[in-house]
């Protein structure tokens, strides 16, 4: 099971981000960032990703780069 939540911080410009991928197998994960946008066309995010519990996974950074 997926869960996610985005949640806005200052209207247009700042996005907390979380997405839980439930399970004990590669992609179990929860991711946690923030994205930003820097106009209308483009967003960055940067995100902390933990194991998810009882799963081996490795802790990591994710950026995004992406354009509308």
């Amino acid at each position: 099971m997926q869960l996610g939540l985005q949640k806005v911080l200052i209207k247009e410009k700042l996005t907390l981000i979380t997405d839980y991928i439930t399970g004990q197998n590669e992609i179990s994960v929860i991711n946690s960032g923030l994205q930003v946008n820097l106009n209308n066309n483009w967003k960055i995010a940067l995100a902390v990703e933990f194991p998810a519990p009882h799963s081996d996974n490795h802790h990591g950074l994710i950026i995004q780069v992406s354009r509308q």
